[in-house]
């Protein structure tokens, strides 16, 4: 494919393969893989601050452990999930990887432990469930304010990306 040289002002404009929004990396192949990438980098070293904070001689709370892991670790998560949502499975489960070691750290569980197990130990849900909880929020919010920006685009958005809902079967 040829390149495109665009001009504003007369200066040319550089094009990038990636580009940072509002703190979230979007790429020409719409991977998401660079910002769950930069997504990991974050939530490594602020893990450090739970493992410090779990210490082996002296230990804070599981409370306390969770409100950290959810202020400091899970927000940054969070962050833009509704864009990177599409990225592929493997690329995701890095995210429920991080995930699972700080919860692990929030408990004092042995690696062995089960993901599944450390959600319902500390009332946290899977972050794919997160991440539709927050779709469905922001669709809600924008077809309840018919005046939204985005209101024309999101009509067909929940039947094209998750199918039909049947309600007789409660699923789409």
């Amino acid at each position: 494919m040829e390149n495109v040289k665009l001009a504003l002002n007369d200066k040319p404009v550089k094009v990038e393969s990636t580009v940072r929004f509002l703190g979230v990396t979007f790429e020409k192949g719409i991977t998401s893989k660079p910002q769950i990438d930069n997504v990991v980098e974050k939530c490594s070293k602020r893990m450090n601050i739970l493992r410090l904070l779990s210490g082996t001689t002296w230990r804070s709370s599981k409370k306390i452990l969770l409100t950290v892991y959810k202020a400091m670790i899970r927000s940054v998560i969070d962050y833009g999930s509704i864009a990177y949502d599409t990225a592929s499975s493997k690329t995701k489960s890095r995210l429920d990887h991080i995930q699972s070691n700080a919860l692990r750290i929030c408990c004092g569980a042995f690696k062995s432990t089960p993901l599944s197990a450390l959600q319902v130990d500390c009332g946290q849900p899977q972050l794919r469930l997160r991440r539709f909880r927050m779709m469905s929020d922001y669709a809600i919010k924008v077809q309840s304010l018919p005046d939204h920006p985005a209101a024309h685009i999101m009509e067909d958005c929940w039947q094209l990306y998750y199918g039909k809902y049947d309600a007789d079967r409660e699923v789409f």
